[in-house]
């Protein structure tokens, strides 16, 4: 639309095939309409929303039919040496249990470049994903919650060497 504003259309189609069993093996077709803005010389932001259509084989043999609403907003302030993002999404997932979950998730982000040689990272996010196991396991819908913490310190050793040392921290609910 201009050079502040791209508006983009969108489609993707996956297979989550779980080796050995067909309940829970999925198709997930995917439709999204987003925009990219630029609201200042440093300041962005990207939003989009969509639809993720999703069958999955049910223990009974048959093909069970979700629509998930998605969708997903960003803003971020870039400086002269440092980011500051903050996030938020919505989208079908394939989980570990068998079948596609709605995984609605936000973080926030924060990347500083020390000097020339010495950068530091913190990013912060929280997820949920619900669950329906109907057709799929003998259990009732499930929320899981997910928590975490991430730091990353860089220092360039030189021009081919860099260490870099990342704790982290999760916990599920």
């Amino acid at each position: 639309l201009s050079d502040r504003t791209v508006v983009s259309i969108g489609g993707a189609a996956g297979l989550v095939d779980y080796i050995g069993i067909n309940t829970g093996d999925s198709r997930i077709y995917a439709a999204k309409l987003g925009l990219q803005q630029q609201l200042s010389p440093t300041l962005s932001l990207t939003a989009g929303v969509g639809a993720d259509f999703v069958r999955t084989h049910a223990s009974t043999g048959t093909a069970i039919g979700n629509t998930y609403l998605t969708g997903d907003v960003g803003l971020c302030h870039r400086g002269l040496n440092s980011a500051l993002c903050a996030s938020a999404q919505r989208s079908a997932q394939p989980t570990a249990l068998g079948g596609v979950a709605a995984v609605t998730s936000i973080g926030v982000n924060y990347d500083t470049q020390l000097s020339l040689r010495d950068r530091l990272s913190f990013a912060l996010r929280y997820g949920r994903t619900n669950q329906n196991f109907v057709g799929v396991m003998d259990r009732n819908d499930r929320a899981t919650d997910l928590v975490g913490a991430t730091a990353s310190y860089t220092r360039k050793l030189t021009d081919r060497l860099s260490l870099f040392v990342t704790p982290s921290y999760s916990q599920i609910f």
